[in-house]
């Protein structure tokens, strides 16, 4: 586990980050590393929009966004057949991302 980027104990955010900084490794074909950038990139920006919103509803939306591009991070790293290691850091990613959502129903 690298050192978190970020300033907050937000334990979403930091595995967020950690996926994000491992699928930058990656050698993938362009189209699908374009894609697992941008998918990746996105949990990490919507949890950080979403811990900005002043309601729980605002804040449920963003994280939302959030799980949904966690999937679709997911749905890459099955493509390219990667590393067991990353499909369960994105695997715990996902728990924390579902539960985080359900504590704001």
């Amino acid at each position: 586990m690298q050192k978190t980027r970020f300033d907050s104990n937000f334990k979403s955010l930091h595995l967020a980050d950690e996926l994000y900084c491992e699928v930058l490794k990656l050698k993938l074909p362009y189209y699908l590393k374009d894609q697992i950038r941008r998918s990746s990139s996105s949990v990490v920006l919507n949890l950080v929009e979403g811990n900005a919103q002043r309601t729980k509803r605002a804040k449920r939306r963003f994280y939302q966004i959030a799980y949904a591009s966690a999937k679709e991070t997911q749905g890459v790293l099955i493509l390219a057949n990667s590393k067991v290691g990353l499909h369960k850091q994105a695997d715990k990613l996902g728990a924390y991302l579902y539960k985080l959502i359900e504590s704001l129903s």
